[in-house]
């Protein structure tokens, strides 16, 4: 994460903005400002200068939609068809837009569901749960400051594991049970960029090289049984302030490193070509910048011309040694989809026919966004306005002719919630609501929609450990000071791994709707309908056909809806059920993180399966998530 750096001591110069993380989309890269689309109300649309997008037609129709209450005539707005499309102009109808991810429930009083255990949508996607580690050496784990433990996790500076040898206690079963079967590691190559800067041996987090630390992530994966194949591994890309055309690590370093990997036989496979790199950073300690090829100084075209004549020769690089690689590219995850110009439409185009996944670290982000009363903003409307633009970038990407023929995909290596409270305050790591309710339910609603719909092969959250839960609370599921000390998002990813069962289950029916208005920065200026369920949820069964699982989330501040859910092709003989929700007072800004687990995760009582066991009613709690599981 960009703010990640920001805090470890980079400084601005010229053209070059250190700023958090929020801020930096904003303003940094001369990407210029956001949303150039005007709203013209009576008409209930959206003008918007571009060069390609997605156009959708828009009907309306009658749908026959069955609940577990009654079969039910709803009159819906719905796109019936859509077509890629080529244009200079393009009118986007708001009906259109809010109606563009499958919701699978339409508008309803009650949650008012049926789950059929023999209509099956896809396997469960694992991949989607994964969370993303900075480095893999990360300080000296031997050392203690003021009583409390120093870094260390996964490996000390020198390289040696100490996830179970750690002064603080054992980290690994911690991390083991979250099952993880996808991760992102944030850098591969710090203590190389520190040498290039002559300076490699006041490097504090690690002192071993961009091959060791392959060599240690092998042994990593093996150890916590994640696939080496679904790892991603990414390295910063930079500049020295004199030359913003050279950028550094150059090809041939990339192709040694996968020489490398591929004469060990490891499995890695996963190359991510820098972090968010449309974002300049001067790097203090060593005199570089990071993306410094992306200076504001310059035009846009200078900016994607010299990242992707880069990638290009990177993914040349890497595929004359492993054909079968995967090249992802950074993208800007918020800065899409309205803007005549942006960095996203530019790169996609100018390095089509050389990438295989889009990486657009797709946070809700902003200053005042997690503020009282913003809830089910923050968590629905933001989310559901997000998971659009993940779909038109997906569909940019695969017009251009270079990309034809290829599986382009999206891989979020890095995600979550990072807003504040208050206006022009950018530190989202100090903000607590990033990771507690605020923060759980964001990462709840985005995981129910990423594993039902599949429209992302794999995501993987930030972060897995935090240096300190006091000072820093908003990004961490665990921390280096006691692995009994887990965060809420933590026990949110831990009950989703052991709910969910090997397929996902189709789901018709009714729910509560949030019929908000998608209008924050990055996006000044415009209004887009993001309505959607208040309670999406997703419905799996085990691979023997005798367990079915239910996860609703309920993003709603105080309406607890009443729950009607009939199952067909399926009879329950038990039901066990738990609901991960902060009950304290002050659940707005309480700590994410605790030792009792009791804290944030109950036995839930509010339901009922009747005798039959056939249905289930009850009431869902507000601002919580519901795990149920149910036995033939």
């Amino acid at each position: 994460m960009a703010d990640a750096l920001t805090r470890r001591g980079f400084l601005a110069v010229a053209g070059v903005k250190a700023v958090s993380v929020a801020a930096a989309a904003a303003v940094a890269s001369g990407l210029g400002g956001y949303l150039t689309g005007r709203l013209e109300p009576r008409k209930n649309m959206i003008t918007i200068e571009r060069t390609s997008t997605l156009v959708g037609t828009v009907t309306e129709r009658k749908t026959e939609t069955r609940t577990a209450l009654s079969t039910k005539t709803v009159t819906s707005v719905s796109p019936q068809t859509y077509t890629s499309t080529v244009t200079q102009r393009l009118t986007v109808v708001s009906q259109a837009w809010s109606t563009g991810l499958n919701h699978r429930l339409l508008p309803g009083r009650f949650l008012d569901v049926v789950v059929d255990a023999d209509r099956v949508l896809r396997e469960v996607n694992r991949r989607v749960l994964g969370v993303s580690f900075f480095i893999v050496g990360d300080g000296d784990a031997g050392a203690k400051t003021e009583g409390r433990c120093r870094a260390g996790l996964p490996v000390d500076r020198h390289g040696s594991y100490r996830l179970d040898n750690h002064p603080c206690g054992d980290f690994e079963q911690a991390v083991r049970d979250l099952r993880l079967k996808m991760t992102r590691v944030h850098e591969l190559a710090l203590y190389d960029r520190w040498k290039h800067a002559g300076k490699a041996a006041e490097n504090w987090y690690a002192q071993f090289d961009a091959k060791q630390a392959l060599d240690i992530w092998s042994k990593l994966a093996d150890r916590l049984n994640i696939p080496q194949e679904n790892i991603v591994l990414g390295i910063q890309l930079y500049t020295t302030q004199q030359d913003r055309d050279t950028i550094y690590p150059r090809p041939e370093f990339w192709s040694e490193l996968v020489r490398h990997s591929v004469d060990r036989g490891y499995r890695f496979r996963m190359w991510e070509v820098g972090n968010e790199v449309y974002f300049p950073i001067a790097e203090r300690e060593t005199g570089f910048v990071l993306n410094g090829f992306a200076d504001s100084r310059d035009s846009l075209d200078t900016q994607v011309e010299r990242f992707s004549r880069y990638l290009r020769d990177v993914s040349k690089a890497v595929k004359s040694v492993q054909p079968h690689a995967q090249i992802g590219l950074s993208i800007n995850g918020v800065d899409d989809f309205t803007r005549r110009e942006t960095w996203t439409q530019k790169v996609l185009e100018k390095a089509a026919g050389f990438y295989d996944f889009l990486v657009g670290h797709y946070y809700n982000w902003s200053d005042g966004v997690v503020a009282d009363g913003m809830l089910e903003y923050f968590t629905l409307a933001y989310n559901y306005a997000v998971m659009k633009v993940q779909a038109m970038q997906l569909e940019m990407a695969g017009q251009f002719p270079q990309n034809h023929g290829k599986h382009i995909y999206h891989y979020d290596t890095e995600w979550g919630a990072a807003g504040t409270r208050t206006a022009g305050d950018w530190n989202v790591y100090v903000e607590p609501r990033n990771g507690n309710t605020y923060g759980v339910l964001q990462r709840a609603v985005r995981l129910v929609y990423y594993l039902r719909e599949g429209f992302v092969e794999g995501a993987s959250t930030w972060a897995m450990f935090t240096r300190n839960p006091s000072t820093e609370p908003a990004f961490g599921l665990l921390t280096h000071e006691d692995p009994n000390l887990r965060s809420m998002v933590y026990w949110l990813y831990y009950y989703f791994q052991q709910f969910l069962g090997d397929f996902v289950l189709d789901v018709t029916g009714t729910a509560p709707y949030s019929y908000r208005v998608f209008s924050h920065p990055p996006w000044q200026g415009l209004a887009l309908p993001a309505s959607g369920p208040s309670t999406p949820l997703i419905a799996t069964k085990s691979s023997d056909g005798k367990h079915i699982s239910i996860i609703i989330v309920n993003a709603t501040e105080n309406n607890a809806p009443e729950l009607h859910l009939a199952l067909e092709n399926f009879e329950s003989k038990t039901m066990v059920s738990y609901v991960l929700r902060d009950n304290r007072q002050n659940w707005r800004d309480s700590s994410p993180f605790s030792t009792r687990v009791e804290d944030f995760v109950q036995a839930y009582e509010n339901i009922t399966l009747a005798t039959n066991g056939k249905t289930i009613s009850g009431r869902i709690s507000s601002r919580s998530v519901l795990f149920i599981k149910l036995s033939s």
